[in-house]
């Protein structure tokens, strides 16, 4: 079952993140092999003008200037890695978060150059996949690298954080119980595997002596809601 909130949230950090590694790969190409990185600016010209109608430019790069167009170049470019990301989520669903696999998101990294190939060249007045630029077999090569690497980085940074995020959770669940999270799972009356990214929720009620007592312990995990009575951990506060 999918989660639209988990989703949602879930695209916001991923696509941040993988969007970090993609500039982060770009700053490498440039200062290791002296290749341009993109130039967001040009990102942020071409939205500022479509107000005024103009969607296609003959060459955006000798346009006139607008005011801002860097900043709102470089919102772009973030926002379009959280849409990204939110495709690839609603495509891949809950279960990729839980389980990351490579290979499908190093191929929907490769599949998202389709957007500067078909849209965003072409409206700059590169042409077609670049085909109007001096290079355009080096421009389509670094397009493709820079997608495909943001795709590894939607499997790299998911995978790592997943580990660290279980790791992190189980630890302070130990050390909220007095006993280990992984007993407390074995002597519910329902026991599963809860999944990497979850959130414990106590449910609080007043027993026969005015006390609140967790009674209801319920885990949210990427969509999937698990819960169980565990009359048998009640702790009183």
């Amino acid at each position: 079952m999918n989660n639209p909130i988990l989703q949602i949230l879930g695209s916001v950090v991923i696509g941040v993140r993988a969007t970090m590694t993609f500039d982060l790969w770009a700053l490498f190409l440039k200062y290791a092999f002296r290749v341009t990185p993109s130039n967001f600016c040009l990102l942020g010209r071409w939205i500022l003008y479509m107000p005024e109608g103009v969607f296609n430019h003959a060459a955006l790069v000798s346009t006139p200037q607008k005011n801002r167009e860097c900043t709102l170049g470089w919102i772009a470019h973030y926002m379009t890695g959280i849409v990204f990301a939110f495709g690839f989520i609603a495509f891949a669903g809950d279960a990729w978060l839980q389980q990351p696999t490579l290979i499908p998101a190093f191929l929907f990294g490769a599949v998202t150059v389709a957007a500067p190939f078909f849209i965003m060249q072409p409206a700059f007045g590169l042409g077609v996949a670049a085909s109007k630029t001096s290079n355009s077999t080096q421009a389509r090569i670094r397009s493709v690298m820079n997608h495909t690497v943001f795709g590894a980085a939607l499997y790299i940074l998911e995978y790592c954080f997943a580990r660290s995020y279980r790791e992190l959770l189980t630890l302070s669940l130990d050390l909220f119980y007095s006993e280990p999270i992984a007993e407390i799972r074995k002597k519910s009356t329902k026991p599963q595997e809860t999944g990497v990214w979850c959130v414990m929720v106590p449910a609080y009620a007043k027993d026969s002596w005015g006390d609140h007592a967790i009674n209801v312990i319920t885990w949210h995990c990427l969509g999937t809601k698990l819960n169980w009575q565990n009359r048998e951990y009640q702790t009183v506060l």
